[in-house]
């Protein structure tokens, strides 16, 4: 008795049909992707000259491997550096904090006719020019919210965290420190205008001049230094 044959599957079309499943899930796959903090570091100048900045005129603020936090060499909680940043921009008298510079309506004119002047007579002088435009701003500043107290130009907040420093800890450090500067800002705004100052559009124009004032007032002093490799502090 012949042997039953068993019949053959045809699978010539198996290969046409995974790849259309191939396509299908390159298609309709979605990937997550982690998002960072947007952030723009200093870019190395080649052969400039040591700029030498007092030690006041420095907040150390690091984030060391074990997530400690240290501000100017001592151990601080998360929830203090929020009143040490805002002590740095807006303080009495402290020798172990910047020496801030107070601005008056009478030093803002003078300085503005002194500028314009300098500027009519020498064009040409871009660093007349600056001086002019950051004057004009401080002379508004202060025909609106009155005589105020300035960071001198040298005077920065350093941070720096450590390649073992977790990002939890990182991105809650930047998140403070902005906090602080916002809050400052926002009083101001609130103050002046009624409004916040993350509210202000900087599309419109007048609202775009008001954020240059306020940002020469409180102006942003965040610098983030490369990371350390495992330091210890």
């Amino acid at each position: 008795m012949a042997k039953r044959q068993i019949p053959e599957i045809n699978a010539g079309s198996m290969a046409d049909i995974a790849f259309l499943l191939l396509i299908f899930f390159l298609v309709t796959t979605t990937m997550d992707v982690d998002q960072g903090i947007s952030a723009v570091l200093p870019q190395k100048i080649e052969n400039q000259s040591p700029i030498v900045i007092k030690k006041r005129n420095i907040l150390v603020v690091k984030a060391n491997k074990f997530d400690m936090l240290m501000v100017n060499g001592e151990e601080t909680p998360l929830e203090g550096l929020y009143q040490k940043t805002r002590e740095f921009y807006v303080h009495a008298e402290n020798e172990e904090l910047p020496s801030l510079i107070t601005i008056t309506p009478g030093l803002a004119k003078e300085k503005v006719l002194t500028f314009k002047s300098w500027h009519e007579q020498r064009p040409e002088i871009q660093a007349y020019k600056d001086s002019l435009e950051e004057w004009t701003e401080r002379y508004r500043a202060v025909e609106i919210f009155g005589a105020y107290q300035e960071l001198p130009k040298n005077a920065i907040i350093s941070f720096q965290n450590d390649n073992a420093t977790s990002y939890e800890v990182y991105v809650a450090v930047r998140n403070e420190l902005e906090r602080a500067i916002n809050d400052m800002r926002n009083e101001l705004t609130l103050r002046a205008w009624n409004i916040k100052f993350q509210d202000l559009d900087p599309d419109k124009l007048e609202e775009k001049e008001k954020i240059k004032i306020v940002r020469r007032v409180i102006p942003q002093r965040v610098a983030e230094r490369a990371p350390t490799k495992n330091a210890e502090e």
